[in-house]
């Protein structure tokens, strides 16, 4: 069967079998390339609110039911669904710069309707994220499942479990790229939407999300050991004689060097570190590893987001401390407040929130502290200090400034280093030691106090200083590890396809996505038909849906990092 609707609608099992059979024939008359033509035309409505409302309508009650998107991913056509993935992650930016656009045309900060719509179509891709965890993740004790999806209801139907769980067991491959092809398209944004959003499924969303970037973290740590591995076992094959392991060592001291000054302080490579700064081919492990990586430090900018996470718990403490202060000179005057009437004046004021509880996800956000410790210690080496001078004040960021809750979205945002630069502070110790992290702040405020660049990050240090040699790794580091492997049973973790597999995937099935970061372009009835429109003719090696795509992508980053513009300028000063 294709659909157990019958465990939450009293249809009977006759008429289960035949909604199945009807939507095994409506994916193949066309059902999904329909779906997505219907999403691009309400999102190019003349009456904006309108087609945003239309949206919102099909994603809750046709792609949100219970068991259907998992199905969908399942059945559908690759090129179909990938093309239906980047529709919807398109209408939520359009949502978003019409917010904004309408924010900075009135002068009002106070979020309005295409803002409301671009929260709640993150919150359903959420949720469809959420129901691709129950059936391709395994389940972990003691948290419960589809709690996003309870929390938004479902078309007005109940959420049933076993409506979504019956779907697990061993997934095809195609659902497996697709799921991690809507992973890569909509977690970014989900995340740093999820951070700010106050509303009644805030704290859903926020954890949903987390649980999410637990594993891709964790699928970093899993590829960084077998890439280790990989070039353990290329260099017993090697086993290179004594004349020539002496000239490696020293071509390896000589890149190492290089590579650390390119990476503007990402710390001494080890012969591993070597491998992948000077290996023209790197083995599979090695590519995942990378891949998975470039996701979490460039795709999502995870430090600069645990870095404003931070900021918003230190400003509520010292909100907090502000009001116990006076409160304290409240109970010294005659005239204080009856604790009812504090409670509603604080209410009032706005010092008491309504959904968004950012120390409720807490437990959460050190999980995946600590699995980057691990999968990716240079880094993280580099975006920690215990100087004060080295970070901006209070906190690095004026969450004040945050007049809209996706403008932090790293897709279309340039940060500057000091923005993934976390003080370890005796705030940040107390923090960790309050909440059972003694081990992980041993290993950061060792870290922090070693660290004398702090911020000065680059991505390419990623594929230049993978891991720690085994000479490196303390006593508290190795205590870590055995905490990790055992508290997320990382052996038991099923092996995901990395974000550059789904990638090329993807373009094989004839999806190439359009490079520029801020593209909005909803033109023509689906993604495919936009799809390589214009390519680089340079580079040949990225494509456009749109000149005027191309053009933006040029001068704001191509024209630097273009592999053809630089031959051609150094061809032209050879001539």
């Amino acid at each position: 069967m294709f659909l157990h609707f019958s465990t939450f609608l009293d249809i009977g099992e006759a008429a289960a079998d035949a909604f199945c059979f009807n939507l095994r024939c409506a994916i193949k008359a066309g059902f999904i390339p329909a779906v997505e033509q219907l999403l691009r035309g309400w999102g190019r409505d003349a009456e904006p609110a309108k087609g945003e409302r239309s949206c919102l309508c099909t994603m809750d009650h046709l792609l949100r039911l219970p068991g259907v998107w998992m199905a969908l991913l399942a059945h559908g056509s690759v090129r179909e669904m990938a093309s239906l993935i980047v529709t919807i992650r398109r209408l939520a930016e359009v949502f978003k710069d019409r917010g904004l656009a309408l924010m900075t045309e009135s002068g009002n900060n106070d979020p309005n309707e295409h803002q409301d719509a671009e929260v709640v179509i993150t919150a359903y891709m959420a949720a469809l994220l959420e129901q691709q965890a129950v059936v391709l993740l395994p389940s972990v004790e003691g948290v419960k499942p589809l709690v996003l999806n309870k929390a938004l209801g479902s078309g007005g139907l109940p959420v049933v479990e076993e409506a979504v769980a019956q779907l697990a067991g061993q997934p095809a491959e195609q659902q497996w790229v697709l799921a991690m092809f809507a992973l890569s398209q909509w977690l970014p944004n989900a995340a740093w939407l999820a951070r700010v959003v106050d509303t009644w499924f805030s704290i859903d969303m926020g954890k949903t999300v987390l649980y999410w970037v637990l594993h891709v973290a964790l699928q970093c740590l899993v590829a960084l050991a077998r890439s280790q591995a990989e070039w353990a076992e290329e260099q017993a094959r090697m086993s290179p004689s004594a004349g020539e392991l002496g000239s490696c060592e020293a071509n390896d001291g000589e890149a190492s060097g290089r590579s650390d000054e390119a990476s503007h302080g990402e710390g001494a490579g080890t012969s591993a570190s070597a491998h992948f700064a000077t290996s023209r081919q790197c083995g599979p492990a090695t590519m995942a590893y990378m891949a998975w990586a470039t996701f979490l430090m460039v795709g999502m900018d995870i430090f600069a987001w645990v870095n404003k996470y931070l900021a918003q718990l230190r400003e509520l403490d010292e909100q907090q401390h502000q009001r116990e202060g006076e409160g304290e000179k409240r109970k010294t005057s005659d005239f204080a407040e009856q604790p009812e009437q504090d409670s509603a004046r604080r209410k009032n004021e706005g010092e008491i929130s309504g959904g968004l509880s950012p120390k409720a996800l807490l437990p959460e956000v050190f999980d995946v502290l600590e699995v980057l410790a691990l999968a990716a210690p240079r880094t993280m080496q580099t975006c920690l200090t215990s100087t004060v001078a080295n970070a901006q004040p209070y906190g690095f960021v004026n969450c004040s400034d945050e007049t809209s809750a996706s403008s932090t979205s790293p897709a279309t945002t340039a940060r500057s280093n000091h923005d993934r630069v976390i003080l370890v502070d005796d705030w940040l110790r107390n923090l960790l030691c309050n909440n059972d992290r003694s081990i992980l702040l041993s290993v950061i405020e060792e870290w922090a106090k070693e660290n004398r660049r702090s911020g000065i990050w680059c991505p390419g240090a990623i594929s230049q200083s993978p891991g720690l040699a085994p000479g490196e790794e303390t006593l508290q580091f190795l205590e870590l590890k055995s905490l990790v492997l055992r508290k997320h049973n990382v052996a038991r973790l099923p092996d995901l396809p990395s974000p550059h597999a789904v990638a090329e995937m993807v373009e094989a099935a004839g999806i190439k996505l359009c490079a520029n970061p801020a593209c909005m372009n909803l033109e023509k009835d689906s993604e495919v038909e936009l799809s390589g429109c214009k390519t680089c003719a340079r580079c040949k090696l990225v494509s456009y849906c749109s000149s005027k795509c191309q053009l933006e992508h040029w001068m704001n980053q191509h024209k630097r990092d273009c592999p053809g513009a630089l031959q051609w300028q150094e061809s032209g000063k050879a001539a």
